[in-house]
């Protein structure tokens, strides 16, 4: 495996897991009204491609990047 497919590999992982919690938090969250729903399937995959992309780059530019 490539050093690009092998990031690429763990940026999909980190929007797959981001996904998952989402579609569960959605889930979870189904009955509530229109209104009050705070976060849901696009955001916690946002987060988690951004979580994974900060990781990734923590390395070379430092670790208080990720933070």
């Amino acid at each position: 495996m490539s050093p690009a497919q092998a990031t690429f590999y763990h940026l999909g992982v980190a929007l797959a897991i981001g996904l998952l919690i989402g579609i569960e938090r959605g889930w979870s969250e189904r009955d509530e009204q229109e209104g009050t729903r705070m976060a849901g399937v696009r955001t916690f995959a946002l987060i988690g491609l951004l979580g994974g992309a900060a990781t990734l780059v923590g390395p070379p530019l430092g670790t208080w990047l990720a933070a």
